[in-house]
């Protein structure tokens, strides 16, 4: 009850009073607060309930750590007016929260994956230092969705999308220098789908919707470089992978949309200047995905398409670094009952190369 109260109070106190605040134990928070200097000390520990933003006129450290004990698209906001910004501990936010499942019904949808939470950190006229560890976190799987078996006209299941990534921001008014770990979330998967409609010359449609996109690392300064030594990890989030589809009817459509992108990861520097890029391997963009195999089964008309796999991030003004690969397009199979799949000129109904798209229509 004491640690309760304690957290409230200080939660009112930060938000309130327009002072230099040290946090030096565990502390919950949330909210916006507007202070002269913020520091989380070695041992503070700030568990996030909530979309956090410090303004502080001064300068903001953050030694200690900050994180979430609960998924959900929670965002730290850092933001310093006319100091600098330090974090030589770690920001860590959480995981996006997966999507409803929908079953039952003639016409179903799945819920959306909540995005990972973002992290942004600014210094309007100072310069940032990452010799710590921030982190974004991933997003939410897709809800699934399943129709049927029932017998209508028309019976129709979608999934739902996985959640994007979340991403990076850093902004200064002078240098930015990375010595440290910076990760953006990756893309979840979405969900799977499936139909299934019983009655005489009815359609089942199944959808399965795209794989959440890898969070993005954006760093830029109005004035000075960016700074990325030889000890720096920067690895932007993978794209999420697009699951499957099956439809079964007398008229059956199966679909999967396109993989979810790598995120990219840009330095920006205005001024004629460029970014300082040290010789290193540990700057990667996160890779596309691919997609799950879609099968339709009917006894007058199928079709099955999956989607172009995900492309990787891309790298922006920077030189050095790597690229990921792009993902699959995964199976499609489309089947008159009793007879084999026939599929579009030109196009098989297998696995095709990284980009590409997959279909396969059957007639009797």
């Amino acid at each position: 009850m004491f640690k309760l109260i304690l957290a409230i109070f200080m939660t009112v106190l930060l938000a309130a009073c327009g002072n230099s605040v040290s946090i030096d134990g565990p502390q919950d928070l949330k909210g916006k607060q507007i202070v002269d200097s913020f520091t989380v000390t070695v041992d503070g520990d700030i568990n996030l309930t909530g979309d956090l933003e410090v303004v502080a006129e001064g300068d903001i450290k953050i030694s200690g750590s900050i994180s979430a004990k609960k998924r959900g698209t929670f965002m730290v906001v850092l933001t310093s007016k006319k100091g600098s910004v330090i974090i030589d501990g770690s920001i860590k936010t959480p995981q996006g929260q997966n999507g409803a499942p929908d079953t039952g019904g003639f016409t179903v949808a799945g819920g959306e994956g909540q995005d990972g939470g973002k992290i942004s950190i600014s210094a309007e006229n100072g310069s940032i230092t990452v010799s710590g560890t921030i982190a974004t976190g991933d997003g939410g799987v897709g809800g699934a969705a399943a129709s049927g078996p029932l017998a209508d006209a028309l019976v129709r299941a979608t999934s739902g999308g996985g959640g994007n990534g979340g991403a990076v921001t850093l902004f200064a008014g002078k240098t930015i220098t990375i010595s440290g770990n910076i990760t953006s979330g990756s893309g979840q998967l979405s969900g799977t789908s499936n139909s299934i409609n019983t009655q005489v010359d009815g359609q089942a449609i199944a959808t399965a919707a795209e794989g959440g996109n890898g969070g993005n690392i954006t760093a830029g300064s109005v004035t000075d470089i960016v700074k990325v030594t030889d000890t720096a990890t920067v690895i932007s989030g993978s794209g999420g992978f697009s699951s499957a589809a099956t439809a079964k009817g007398d008229m059956a459509d199966a679909k999967i949309e396109d993989g979810g992108a790598g995120g990219d990861i840009k330095f920006i520097v205005v001024d004629g200047k460029k970014a300082s890029i040290a010789d290193t391997k540990s700057i990667e963009t996160g890779e596309g995905n691919g997609t799950a195999a879609s099968n339709a089964t009917a006894t007058v008309r199928a079709t099955a398409s999956s989607g172009t796999g995900g492309t990787p991030g891309k790298l922006l003004e920077a030189a050095k670094g790597t690229r990921k690969d792009a993902g699959n397009s995964g199976t499609a199979v489309a089947t008159i009952t009793g007879q084999s799949a026939k599929t579009d000129p030109g196009v098989a109904a297998i696995g095709v190369k990284p980009g590409g798209r997959t279909t396969a229509i059957a007639t009797p």
